[in-house]
Formats: C-alpha cells, structure tokens, sequence
C-alpha cells in the first residue's frame, strides 16, 4: 500500500479527469438496492481479480503481491522498480502493471504465471522524466495494451502480442492519449482528446482500424472498459444540461445510457463490465460506495464493505470486475487504514 495516493488515485483519477472534461456531479439515484452477499478481506488494497479469485496490490513501493484463491501470497519487484504499479491480471495468471525506475522514468512489466517478468518499453517511447510505457491491460492470450510518452511528450496507444511485437497507435485527432484496455478477442477501447481538450472514445479492432465515438448527446466521452463481447462501458457529460451519465456502447455500434448514483462533490467512477453486461463503479455520498448495474434490469445496486466508514474520503472502492463478475478493491475504515475485498456473484 502506497498510503492515500494507493487508495483512493485508481478511481478519483478518472474522476478529476472527467471534471477536467467539465463534467458535474448528480444527486443520488432513486433507484438504488442494497447488495448483501460475503465480502471475503484481503491485507492488502486490491488492484485486479481475475476470473477465479487471483488478486493483485500494490506491495509497497517497488514490489507488487499476487494472492492466490488459496491464500497464499507471492511478492515480486520488476528489475530496476522504484515504485511499481500492479495494474491487471489475465485468467491465466498473468500480471501487467507499470514503475518508475531511478529516474523516474516509466515502464511496463508482464509477469507470466511461471514468474518470469518481461519489461515492456513501447518503441518511441521517451527516456527522459516522466516519460515512457504504461501498461493498461492484459488478455488471456498474453496480449497487453497501454500508452506511452514520446521524447517531446505526446502519448500513443499501443498493443504488443505475445511473440513480444508492438503496434503503436494514435486516433486520428488526438493530442492525448488515454488508457487503452484490451477485450479477450483483441480489441482496444479507451479514450483521447482532441485538439480542443474535447474528450473522445474509441475502439481499434484486432486488424488495427480504429473507430472513434461518442455516447448520443455527449459534450465529452470516456471509456473505462470493454468486455469480451465488445460491450464498452464509461461516462459522458449531457451537452444539454453538463451532468455525467453512463453509457454500453455494443458490438454494433449501439448505445445505452443510464443514470449514474452520485453525491454533490465528486462524479460516478465506472471501473468495468462484466462478461453479461453488468457495470461496476463507485460514487461519492456521504462516502463512497460501490455499485453495479444489472444489463438485464438497468437497476442499480450499491455495495459497501462492512468494514468499511463512509466519512469524508473513507468508503468502498471497486477497482476491478472480471468477466464472470467478481469484484475486486479496497476500502477504507474510521482509523484511516485501508484494506482490499473481493467480492464474487451477481446482483440480478
């Protein structure tokens, strides 16, 4: 754990991120249940869960912790991590994440599930401060996708496959851009600005042709996950009335919109879709707390670690929703300390 920043800067760095977009914060939804299911407590804050229970954390500083189904941790530094990012983890074992090494350069890590650690450097990324690879996203087929920071500072999408070759890439507009995710078939989604910090959605398929989009009626959209159906999920700001909604875009191009809970300081964080189309997130109200939309109902059902305190900053924070629908996070309690969860099955 990495204190405040760890627990709280996965979420609100999206969140602040869409109130750079200029996007409000809306009262809370009416249509809200209580999900009551067995929270199992894991010791560190969780970062990724994948299919089967495997959770991922930060370590503490350069070192990252995989907690086996069974309980049993392993800890591991990528070579040359000042500060190492536990970001994803397949099906398979595999775990993809980011450092800073001892100049504060970034880089990518994938650590198979024997335990061998790859360092991911995009070709053009930069060298120099702040510069370099950030891994995203892992595949069962060992595919990862991230962006990078070139010498003068831009940034690009890229995919590297398993034999270890990259394809850079860069919507057509972009001045920046943002988190790329990966499907289990091969397509990236994520989201970019354009030249007038409008931002923009977009999915690149697994040929390398990349469609932009944006949710109906949207100022500003972002794309926070994509399923293995080629669901993707994220927010938008209203251009009629500044508020923040959700959105599924579909395979076929198609949209739904929903309601997002939410308090009066911070806007929805959506954190992923699961395989059936059920969204996860959190919101900010008196605390916060998690939440999950059923594909099948469009209800909305709040979750909340019984650990956790709901005062000022403290609450429950989904991270991580895996194609079956476990949920992985953290939460944070009324002494201050944190702690992660995971939390399996389905509201509907």
């Amino acid at each position: 754990m990495k204190g405040f920043k760890s627990l709280l800067a996965p979420g609100l760095a999206l969140g602040y991120a869409a109130m750079a977009f200029g996007l409000a914060a809306r009262a809370p939804a009416q249509n809200l249940t209580t999900l009551s299911s067995d929270y199992l407590t894991i010791a560190f804050p969780v970062a990724a869960v994948n299919n089967s229970g495997e959770a991922i954390g930060d370590g503490g500083l350069a070192t990252v912790i995989v907690r086996e189904p069974d309980g049993t941790t392993t800890t591991f530094a990528p070579p040359g991590a000042v500060n190492a990012y536990a970001i994803a983890i397949n099906n398979v074992g595999a775990v993809a994440g980011w450092y800073y090494d001892a100049g504060s350069v970034r880089h990518g890590f994938l650590r198979d599930a024997a335990g061998t650690i790859a360092v991911i450097d995009a070709p053009g990324a930069g060298n120099q401060l702040r510069s370099g690879t950030m891994v995203d996203s892992v595949n069962d087929a060992g595919y990862v996708s991230g962006h990078y920071f070139d010498s003068q500072g831009k940034t690009h999408g890229f995919v590297r496959d398993w034999s270890g070759d990259y394809f850079d890439f860069a919507p057509s507009g972009s001045t920046y851009v943002g988190v790329s995710l990966l499907s289990q078939n091969g397509e990236a989604c994520g989201w970019y600005q354009d030249a007038s910090s409008i931002g923009v959605g977009y999915v690149r398929d697994a040929s390398g042709r990349i469609t932009s989009f944006a949710a109906p009626g949207s100022a500003s959209t972002q794309a926070a996950g994509i399923n293995a159906s080629g669901q993707i999920t994220g927010t938008y700001t209203v251009e009629a009335t500044g508020k923040m909604q959700g959105f599924i875009r579909n395979a076929d191009g198609s949209f739904v919109t929903f309601a997002l809970p939410g308090g009066t300081i911070f806007p929805s964080v959506i954190v992923g879709i699961a395989d059936n189309g059920d969204v996860v997130g959190y919101y900010g109200s008196s605390g916060f707390h998690g939440f999950l939309r059923s594909a099948a109902t469009g209800a909305i059902t709040t979750f909340d670690d019984p650990d956790a305190d709901h005062t000022h900053f403290d609450g429950t924070f989904p991270e991580s929703v895996s194609g079956n629908e476990t949920i992985g996070g953290n939460f944070s309690d009324d002494k201050g300390s944190g702690a992660g969860f995971i939390l399996a099955g389905e509201a509907d």
